[in-house]
């Protein structure tokens, strides 16, 4: 059975906070299938409706890798949103 990998963001509406803040979005990566080898997943947040990289702290979409040892099914990825006038 192939390794197939599912995102959800937790809880799965935050809004950004005031002007000069952070907002860290927790975001879970579940893995089913075969899960008997470590494997190591790079991610990448993408433009969505809108989103733009200003958006993240660091000014640019944010990305990484997340890791899973063997029979691991479930990893956090932290994400930090910068705040806005939203």
């Amino acid at each position: 059975m192939p390794t197939t990998y599912s995102v959800l963001a937790v809880p799965p509406r935050n809004y950004q906070g005031a002007i000069g803040t952070a907002t860290t979005y927790a975001v879970n990566v579940i893995r089913s299938g075969d899960t008997s080898a470590a494997l190591d997943v790079p991610w990448q947040a993408s433009n969505t409706s809108n989103t733009i990289g200003a958006d993240f702290v660091g000014g640019v979409f944010p990305s990484g890798s997340i890791h899973f040892n063997p029979g691991q099914t479930s990893a956090q990825i932290n994400v930090r949103v910068a705040g806005g006038n939203l």
